[in-house]
């Protein structure tokens, strides 16, 4: 009896144990707004631009589902990234973007801020994201 006990014990703890380290860490994104120096696109829908983080990996995945419309946009692919002192870099092994962010509002929005070229004025781009 006390085998049993025993035995049933480990079972119900392992049944019971978390699956936490088994599941990816990922976090989806989606973009609801852009601005472009004085420019501010606030019109996405749903399905038009999502970011996907995969920390298990460093890999970005980035779907633009409205590329032909705003060319200046991050385009669809994947990109490996690092997030460092409030800020993150990726890459696709062809382009590199670098973008100081910000988390709010309960770390459910995200906002990125590229500086394009640091001495030039009014060339600042923002994406904003909400999180899925």
């Amino acid at each position: 009896m006390k085998k049993f006990l025993i035995l049933a014990l480990v079972g119900l703890t392992l049944a019971c144990s978390s699956d936490k380290d088994d599941d990816p860490d990922i976090d989806v994104w989606r973009m609801i707004r852009f601005q472009n120096g004085p420019t501010i696109i606030d019109t996405f829908g749903d399905d038009d631009i999502k970011w996907t983080f995969n920390f298990d990996t460093n890999v970005l995945t980035v779907e633009n589902n409205v590329s032909a419309m705003y060319p200046g946009l991050v385009p669809s692919g994947t990109y490996s990234f690092t997030f460092e002192n409030n800020a993150i870099a990726f890459d696709n092994n062809t382009l590199v973007y670098e973008a100081d962010y910000d988390l709010s509002e309960n770390d459910a929005k995200l906002t990125l801020f590229f500086d394009l070229i640091p001495q030039a004025i009014d060339d600042e781009q923002t994406y904003g994201f909400e999180k899925l």
